[in-house]
């Protein structure tokens, strides 16, 4: 339906059997998706732009199961199940939000945060959040970026906390979106 007002073109649709890939390349303009590939189910509304690009969306969708990188620095992917994100992006204003977003890692259920920021030179930052009740350190360091491994801090870590679980988990990766 056409919004004179908004001069957008309002829509509404049911995801089935989606890959985010199509979405990020034909208007959902963030940079910290491009790359990612899942399956998504759900539901997407908001505004088109009169070139049909992404102007607005609120979503409520699901991804049973795939991976996620979720920072460069990473060597690996987080391997995921049970995914459902609530999104919100608002291109006009630049806003990025996810909340009431969780995943199973492992096994273990994880709330997922997102907002975008712009840091004090400008540059859009999109801090994703990860919450967990417990993580063990070698599901920790099985993320370890290959070049962090041979470091003494990270011997010491792997002998002295071998076998540690840790609680109540924070984990905020800073992903630019200018790069």
């Amino acid at each position: 339906e056409r919004n004179r007002l908004k001069k957008t073109l309002e829509y509404s649709a049911d995801l089935r059997n989606v890959d985010l890939a199509i979405m990020v390349n034909y208007g959902l303009d963030i940079e910290a998706l491009k790359g990612q590939s899942m399956i998504l189910n759900g539901v997407v509304q908001g505004d088109l732009n009169p070139d049909w690009t992404i102007q607005t969306a609120v979503a409520a969708v699901r991804s049973d199961a795939g991976a996620i990188r979720l920072s460069s620095s990473l060597d690996k992917s987080l391997t995921y199940k049970d995914l459902m994100v609530n999104l919100i992006y608002d291109q006009p204003s630049g806003k990025i939000a996810m909340n009431n977003t969780t995943m199973q890692i492992n096994d273990t259920t994880v709330s997922i945060v997102a907002e975008r920021k712009i840091d004090a030179a400008g540059r859009k930052i999109l801090p994703v959040t990860l919450k967990g009740p417990e993580v063990t350190l070698a599901q920790i360091t099985s993320l370890w970026p290959e070049s962090s491994r041979d470091t003494n801090a990270a011997k010491w870590i792997t002998r002295d906390l071998s076998g540690a679980t840790f609680k109540n988990i924070n984990i905020t990766a800073n992903i630019p979106e200018d790069d």
